[in-house]
């Protein structure tokens, strides 16, 4: 019965032991080894590019809209 859950536990456990080893590569930059860097990468740039351009174009607009009201007076 323990035979078919063993290759999957094992094959857990080397994946962990995969992990930890890349981590340990990781940090220890000084060897000669190609290195993969974590995945650390996040989407707070894009975000904040997209939220500059929005109140750019939300700025243009009202500062068109504002100088045509001045030109053209209330109706």
């Amino acid at each position: 019965m323990n035979s078919g859950n063993s290759g999957t536990t094992g094959e857990k456990l080397e994946q962990m032991n995969n992990k930890a080893n890349t981590t340990n590569t990781v940090k220890t930059a000084g060897n000669n080894q190609r290195l993969k860097l974590p995945n650390t990468a996040t989407n707070n740039g894009l975000f904040l590019l997209i939220g500059m351009f929005t109140i750019t174009i939300a700025g243009a607009s009202y500062l068109m809209y504002f100088r045509r009201i001045k030109r053209e007076g209330f109706e």
